[in-house]
């Protein structure tokens, strides 16, 4: 627990850094690291001294909460209580998500290890949701540029 929680104190500190710096870009780092990091998870459980340094990066992930809430400020300028409570459901509904298919992946046979798998598979869907996102922005940047030169 104390690796853990070092490892969400140092994810929290960078992740709140690079979001300052390059939001979209930080959140797609954060959560392709943490797709790795898990998928490495299940082949250090029987070694502590890899475990270790995997649980104190899975820690670190944490961070990306810094990130998503930074970019909702930002797109949500006059409604950012409603997007600061929008980030807390998404969360819970996260929160509530990974257990069940961890639950179901132990259900099956696969045993504990195998969570990592899941988990890392679960982040992927996120790494697409952040390209979805990406994509969507850039797109809606080109329009805005297109409509300030006068050229709709």
């Amino acid at each position: 627990m104390a690796v853990f929680g070092l490892g969400t104190t140092v994810g929290n500190l960078v992740c709140g850094w690079a979001a300052d710096r390059a939001t979209m870009l930080a959140a797609g780092v954060s959560l392709g690291f943490t797709a790795l990091v898990l998928a490495l998870y299940p082949s250090a459980t029987d070694n502590l001294w890899l475990l270790i340094p995997l649980v104190f990066f899975i820690g670190c992930g944490v961070g990306l909460a810094a990130i998503l809430q930074t970019r909702l400020m930002d797109v949500a300028p006059h409604a950012q209580s409603l997007a600061g409570a929008l980030v807390q459901s998404a969360f819970n509904v996260a929160n509530a998500i990974g257990p069940l298919v961890g639950g179901v992946v132990i259900a099956a046979g696969y045993g504990l290890p195998a969570t990592g798998y899941a988990a890392a598979a679960l982040t992927l869907g996120g790494l697409g949701m952040w390209y979805w996102a990406l994509m969507d922005a850039r797109q809606a940047d080109r329009r805005f540029a297109r409509q300030a030169s006068g050229s709709v």
